[in-house]
């Protein structure tokens, strides 16, 4: 084995120029489908998980949660005498313009976080009661786009806020700056109206429902997923693109093997004649194989996941960061393996059936 590892090297070095550039072709298609696949993923985690244990009631024709809704306490009260004794009131906003100061916010009661969302303070701590209207807690994602740290101050509609704490969601919500709701209110200027009303899902109202003349209820998390489905479907498109042109050039490997055995024929025929088996020519074919694919692999999957690190996509001022974990690059790496493993066993066979007296007269 360790002989047909060498002669496999050595035939590699020879032809070293048509190994690069099949090496360059599946790095590039491994890089753009990871990439590809891995913000699909991450857009769908963030944006695109329903939550059937809650309810929320919005305006009509918005995505509430992200934002564009807006209510009048009467709602609140409504769903209070209908039975609910958990109402939570959120205001679900952007402030500022795109590109110039735009943050999403989110303001809800302080002692009402925990109830709608699960998190992990990464710095600082947790906004309370007695804290001055003007304190914050930001997002990672926030803090890291916009380098705030815990004793900064982050701008909101030209007001400073001072930042108390630092939180991880692993959701959308690390691209907002939360506040109490009674601050959101007053930077908003909407007085005692928020953005919609989450209520536990427990029968008393259905999802799809009008809950009145201009409002609606939605499962949690509903209206986020329609706001970003054109998102997912245009990363789907370019994904199934990569896909294709990954299996093509899966599929290009068997050529390019071929076309190095058919070179290589005469230097194959020695080997056989000198008392190496059809199986260990077999083999030297396919190390040659394993070492173009695995290279271009290999350097396709770090480029990946390097990119993130240089360039940070940020979409509707939300910061974006691939899932590139190992879930997501061995089922990839199985896949294009097993149809390079297809398309190589052509000159598999031809080499393995080759009459050794017809490989010598070749030259």
């Amino acid at each position: 084995m360790s002989t047909m590892l060498k002669l496999a090297i050595y035939a590699l070095r020879s032809y070293w120029k048509v190994v690069l550039l099949m090496v360059f072709f599946f790095a590039n298609t491994v890089f753009a489908y990871l990439l590809l696949n891995g913000y699909r993923d991450s857009t769908a985690r963030l944006f695109q998980t329903i939550d059937n244990d809650y309810l929320i009631i919005h305006e009509t024709d918005t995505s509430a949660e992200f934002y564009g809704s807006r209510l009048p306490a009467d709602i609140g009260i409504k769903l209070a005498e209908l039975g609910y004794s958990q109402v939570v009131p959120a205001i679900h906003s952007a402030t500022g313009t795109l590109g110039r100061d735009f943050q999403f916010i989110l303001g809800v009661d302080v002692s009402q976080y925990k109830l709608i969302e699960n998190y992990e303070i990464l710095a600082g701590r947790e906004l309370n009661s007695t804290d001055p209207e003007r304190a914050a807690m930001v997002g990672r994602a926030v803090a890291e786009k916009d380098d705030l740290y815990v004793g900064s101050d982050v701008s909101l509609r030209g007001r400073n806020f001072k930042v108390i704490g630092i939180f991880e969601t692993h959701s959308f919500y690390d691209n907002d700056v939360w506040i109490s709701l009674t601050a959101a209110q007053n930077l908003m200027g909407w007085g005692s109206d928020v953005s919609y009303y989450i209520v536990p899902d427990d029968d008393l109202l259905q999802a799809g429902d009008a809950f009145t003349e201009h409002t609606i209820i939605s499962h949690r998390g509903e209206s986020m997923k329609l706001a970003t489905d054109e998102l997912i479907n245009t990363l789907d498109l370019f994904s199934l693109t990569i896909t294709i042109l990954g299996i093509g050039t899966a599929i290009g490997l068997g050529s390019v093997i071929f076309r190095l055995a058919t070179i290589q024929q005469y230097y194959l025929a020695i080997l056989r004649s000198v008392g190496f088996s059809r199986g260990h020519i077999s083999i030297n074919i396919l190390i040659q194989a394993e070492v173009i694919f695995i290279l271009g692999f290999a350097i396709g999957a770090v480029s990946a996941i390097v990119f993130p690190h240089i360039y940070h996509l940020v979409i509707f001022d939300m910061a974006i960061k691939p899932d590139l974990g190992i879930n997501n690059i061995i089922p990839p790496f199985l896949a294009l393996g097993g149809i390079a493993l297809i398309s190589i066993s052509i000159p598999l066979i031809w080499v393995y059936r080759a009459n050794l007296s017809s490989l010598l007269r070749s030259e």
